[in-house]
């Protein structure tokens, strides 16, 4: 069960809950992934999410082990919703 200030690691063309932050992605583009939004808005096109450029930067030489050791703090954003474009946090 996934809750609130849980770490996940995604691999590629994994499922996964909408409302998450992403933290770091794989190379090519470290701060960047495609996500299918289909499930959510019934389209059918990859969108271009981005990662906090603080987060690309703390975590680049972080092993997928620990990361959770490399961030220290918290995060406010916004409740879940059904705005699949849109991020306050």
């Amino acid at each position: 069960e996934v809750k609130v200030g849980d770490v996940l690691r995604v691999n590629d063309r994994e499922s996964f809950p909408a409302d998450l932050l992403l933290l770091r992605a794989s190379d090519p583009s470290p701060g960047q992934a495609w996500v299918n939004t289909k499930p959510l808005d019934g389209e059918s096109d990859t969108k271009l999410r981005l990662a906090p450029k603080l987060t690309v930067s703390l975590l680049s030489d972080a092993s997928p082990a620990n990361i959770v050791t490399v961030l220290h703090g918290s995060m406010k954003c916004e409740a879940p919703n059904d705005k699949v474009n849109d991020f306050i946090g």
